[in-house]
């Protein structure tokens, strides 16, 4: 009898399966890419350079190119598991861009003239871990959600190892014990909710019904352990401790895509969430336990310590790696703030970050590969010896205080414009304090910001002053310049 019912099942399934095949061809594309890069290591002996990065580039372009037709989809596949939408669309795309800014980097990486031969080991990582970010992006099932986010840890643990120095070994395994504490809470919790609710689809009305009917402080604890796994993936406090020695002995490149796209993929689930649970409310004597309130005590945890412990720091990967802790309160705010703009908002904010992230390790990516240094002291004078360098290095860091004319500065007014009309409609304390300390600690970001420029003008150039810089390293810096400074003037070519 059993089998029968499910032989039955499978039947009626497998055509739905079928035909969701077709909305997943940007991802079995980048799966196909993953097994031919194994493939062709075992077969390429010579030009391994040109020949990996082109199968690279035309997998990513072939991933676009599929990709681009699903910008107005709406839809459910694999048996609901996955939701293609707008936000999946843009997210996903922006995740191809960080990847492909991410070669660009390391082909020119001091890490890649070092070790030449881990370039194919380092396609088929970043490759495995684009994989599970997008599944991360589409995912609206809690089991699948883990596997996709299990899937991107696993990459990212070797990728930051890849130096094989002791530092970087330690770090890594720091990182690893944190990943897998914060992956053992999120199963946990997940059980947790499977049990009280029945199912793993969190958007479903009866997911969140059935939390609100039962109303115990256990669906909080469910929720607060679930949701560690996500303030792991984007280095949200207080699940952040790893990110600055995991930043400070990656390889350069690496640490960009790592400052970035995990941060994409979690903010896109947490939108999702915050979304669908957002009637949830669970009494705890005189106060109310939502998920909104949670995640405004995260972002305003992570604006204040990222700020503070970046003012100290003398080591520029280090002191971006508490930037993108304090970047990552700002990210959330749109998802705390929750109303219809807020989407439009974060998608802009993302964009944004993208963009100056890559642009300040681009320039500390230089930095290391001819100074052979990652400290302020490795800074010192450049701007008097190359200008144009300077005037990047200033756009980047002004964009990511928040101070005009770069889209910086348009970013953070949209996310303070949209926490005061939160605070307005729902009078709740806890936005009042997250939008002034938030200006507040924009100020405060604005003296670990200016250290760099500072260093570059205004101390004495060292000798023997840098080198002709290449034309194609000018060339990225100005692109991503300008654009940041075009975005300041027509943000609503990207807000539309």
């Amino acid at each position: 009898m059993f089998d029968e019912i499910l032989k039955q099942s499978l039947q009626e399934s497998l055509p739905i399966i079928q035909e969701s095949i077709a909305y997943l061809l940007p991802e079995l594309i980048l799966v196909g890419a993953f097994l031919g890069i194994i493939l062709l290591d075992l077969f390429v002996k010579k030009h391994k350079e040109i020949v990996f990065t082109l199968y690279f580039w035309v997998a990513l372009g072939l991933c676009t190119s599929f990709l681009l037709p699903q910008q107005t989809l709406q839809q459910t596949s694999f048996l609901g598991t996955l939701l293609h939408d707008e936000m999946a669309f843009w997210f996903r795309l922006f995740l191809v861009i960080a990847v492909f800014l991410t070669t660009l980097l390391y082909l020119r990486s001091s890490f890649y003239h070092r070790a030449p031969q881990l370039l194919s080991t380092f396609y088929t990582l970043l490759l495995g871990m684009l994989i599970g970010l997008h599944l991360m992006v589409l995912s609206q099932h809690l089991l699948l959600l883990f596997i996709a986010i299990e899937v991107v840890s696993i990459s990212a643990y070797i990728l930051a190892t890849l130096t094989f120095s002791k530092a970087s070994t330690e770090a890594s395994i720091k990182y690893i014990l944190f990943g897998a504490t914060a992956a053992a809470l999120m199963l946990y919790g997940i059980s947790w909710l499977y049990g009280l609710t029945g199912t793993l689809y969190f958007s479903q009305p009866t997911f969140v019904a059935t939390l609100q009917t039962l109303g115990s402080p256990l669906v909080m604890v469910a929720i607060l352990l679930t949701t560690a796994g996500l303030l792991f993936k984007i280095t949200a406090v207080p699940l952040h401790i790893w990110t600055p020695d995991v930043y400070q002995v990656a390889p350069t490149p690496i640490v960009a895509f790592f400052s970035v796209a995990p941060k994409i993929a979690g903010l896109a689930v947490l939108f999702r969430w915050a979304t669908a649970w957002q009637p949830l409310a669970v009494s705890l004597g005189n106060a109310t336990f939502t998920f909104q309130n949670l995640l405004g005590f995260v972002a305003l945890m992570s604006i204040l310590l990222g700020n503070v412990a970046a003012l100290s720091q003398t080591n520029v990967k280090r002191l971006l790696a508490y930037s993108g802790i304090a970047q990552v309160g700002f990210l959330l705010i749109p998802v705390v703030a929750l109303s219809e703009a807020s989407l439009s908002i974060l998608t802009f904010y993302l964009l944004i970050y993208l963009l100056m992230n890559f642009l300040a390790f681009e320039v500390v990516s230089m930095v290391e590969r001819r100074r052979q240094s990652v400290t302020l002291e490795g800074y010192q004078g450049l701007g008097q010896q190359q200008v144009v360098l300077g005037i990047v290095v200033l756009v980047a860091m002004l964009s990511l205080t928040g101070l005009p004319p770069t889209a910086g500065f348009t970013a953070k007014l949209l996310i303070f414009s949209i926490l005061w009309k939160s605070y307005t409609l729902s009078q709740s304390p806890l936005l009042l304090w997250l939008f002034i300390l938030g200006i507040l600690n924009a100020a405060i970001a604005l003296f670990y910001y200016l250290k760099l420029p500072y260093w570059m003008f205004f101390k004495q150039a060292l000798k023997p002053p840098l080198s002709r810089i290449p034309w194609y390293d000018k060339s990225l810096w100005l692109l991503l310049t300008l654009l940041l400074l075009l975005f300041f003037f027509k943000a609503d070519w990207l807000l539309g």
